[in-house]
């Protein structure tokens, strides 16, 4: 096969993948958006007293908004996009932004998790969790989950 056709597949690929875990992640959103006090109640039980999220596509903005409302404080976001912003929301441009002064760090990018994660320089006591680990914790509310 020709090297120019296997990008574009491999790229494809990568497109429906990438859509998939949005849409798995924005149903998450919804099924925890009726569970308010149990979002509070997990970030208490985990000792978690202010997140940071990166990524403010479809489902960084809709995850902040949820946080929000459950009353968990989100210190800032980060997206490398600079034309990005969210109401009532400090958002950072680059990773070297990313501060200790939170519990957890929760990324809305999955697939490129790793990645991001190595490239930030958080203390070691800071959690750096994809959005849809930490969801579907919060969904099982287990009495502790290390994250």
């Amino acid at each position: 096969m020709n090297s120019e056709i296997e990008k574009e597949i491999d790229s494809l690929k990568r497109t429906i993948r990438w859509e998939q875990i949005n849409n798995q992640c924005l149903y998450e959103i919804i099924m925890l958006s009726d569970k308010m006090s149990e979002i509070k109640a997990f970030f208490s039980k985990q000792g978690i007293d202010s997140i940071a999220v990166y990524g403010l596509g479809r489902v960084g903005k809709a995850f902040v908004n949820l946080m929000k409302k459950s009353g968990v404080r989100v210190a800032y976001c980060l997206d490398r996009n600079k034309s990005i912003s969210l109401e009532g929301v400090e958002v950072r441009h680059s990773l070297e932004n990313a501060t200790g002064d939170i519990d957890m760090m929760v990324v809305t990018v999955e697939l490129d998790f790793d990645k991001i994660k190595a490239e930030m320089k958080l203390d070691d006591s800071v959690s750096v969790v994809t959005v849809r680990d930490l969801m579907e914790a919060i969904l099982l509310i287990p009495e502790k989950i290390d994250l």
